[in-house]
């Protein structure tokens, strides 16, 4: 227990959280205090991305080490890094608004799974908006003060893993309609309040040096740049797939500002194995990389490229310069720009958005990113 004793381990995992609407990633507008002075104490991955773009996979991904494009392969499943991490002597919670996480599979594996409320003026269209942290907020920071006191023995001596997911932003759309940017930038800021609780109770109880941190989006979301909008879009367009991470391991390393690593939501379960110091076999995860040595001076990139799949026959290939979106000749639902088509590519980090399709200008570059596809596929044994 002695080695684990100052390594815990706080997640805000965040669904639907755009990457462009935080100050680290460019935005000038909007009140994110909290967002922003975290950012400032951490590394910032520019180019991290959720496999594919489903809370439900975002999950396996990053509890089981399981790739959505093997997900169905049952023994890749029994894995649980929240049962690994409370076998390390780990006092676990689950803190959550979302009823489908706190029921999810792997949430059995914690030591609490508390679900909290949600704060109906946040969940809904309402112009009166409550100042300050709401219940989730209000629980979490409860939970840190309670179980790391200051005082010596109990509970409070054992090191800690807290997950807390933040659902609202993916339920402000009960028809489905078209959330407008505003809006969504003021439900950004009451999570912002609620972030800020919860960095102010690890700071009180004494463990913000001693705390793995890492906030990560679940997902992206879809403003219209391609149809169809809200939460109900999986497509693997670049507001859907690009997610915000960001990552600091108190004060035990010199942290850089910013990494242009290719990473992935299962990079995130590997990290916080390599925290804990558990030892995970290629046999139990099937994918992702401990994100660790980008906090020490190796900084050398070691991927190339990123798998990225749905569920409606799309597959994507990710590297620094190229982005290449294809789908089954089977499946044309939701449709490619051209109807015709069966791969689209876009060059990156220029076309931010995939609104340049340039395939039938770049025949090679296509037939190698199909080749590195096939080659990824069978790395996974799918």
């Amino acid at each position: 227990m002695a080695e684990n004793a100052n390594r815990n381990v706080l997640v805000l995992a965040i669904d639907c959280l755009r990457v462009d609407v935080l100050t680290a990633y460019g935005n000038s507008e909007g009140e994110t205090p909290a967002l922003d002075r975290l950012a400032s104490r951490s590394l910032i991955f520019d180019f991290a991305f959720c496999e594919s773009p489903d809370v439900a996979d975002f999950y396996r991904a990053a509890w089981n080490g399981v790739h959505p494009a093997c997900a169905t392969r049952k023994n890749l499943l029994p894995f649980s890094l929240p049962n690994a991490v409370q076998g390390a002597g780990y006092t676990t919670a689950l803190i959550t608004e979302d009823p489908f996480i706190a029921s999810w599979n792997g949430a059995g594996s914690f030591d609490e799974t508390i679900l909290v409320p949600v704060a109906m003026d946040r969940a809904s269209d309402a112009q009166v908006r409550s100042p300050g942290p709401g219940p989730l907020g209000l629980s979490s920071a409860d939970w840190l003060t309670t179980h790391r006191g200051m005082g010596g023995g109990g509970i409070s001596d054992q090191p800690w893993f807290l997950w807390i997911h933040m659902g609202v932003l993916a339920h402000c759309w009960p028809d489905h309609r078209a959330r407008d940017p505003v809006s969504y930038a003021l439900d950004v800021e009451d999570l912002d309040a609620d972030i800020s609780f919860v960095l102010e109770a690890l700071e009180s109880t004494g463990t913000w040096d001693s705390t793995l941190l890492i906030l990560a989006g679940c997902r992206g979301l879809s403003f219209g740049e391609h149809p169809p909008l809200g939460p109900v879009d999986r497509t693997l367009f670049e507001e859907n797939i690009h997610i915000p991470l960001l990552m600091r391991a108190g004060n035990q390393y010199e942290i850089p500002a910013r990494s242009a690593a290719l990473v992935s939501v299962s990079d995130i379960g590997a990290t916080i194995a390599d925290w804990c110091g558990l030892a995970i076999s290629d046999s139990h995860w099937s994918c992702g990389h401990s994100l660790m040595p980008f906090l020490s001076s190796d900084l050398t990139p070691w991927r190339d490229a990123l798998l990225l799949v749905n569920h409606v026959g799309e597959m994507g290939i990710r590297t620094n310069d190229w982005y290449l979106r294809s789908m089954d000749a089977e499946s044309k639902h939701p449709p490619l720009a051209e109807a015709s088509a069966v791969v689209e590519l876009y060059s990156k980090p220029d076309d931010r958005w995939d609104t340049n399709e340039i395939s039938a200008r770049c025949g090679e570059i296509v037939e190698g990113l199909l080749a590195l596809r096939g080659q990824l596929l069978e790395r996974l044994k799918v």
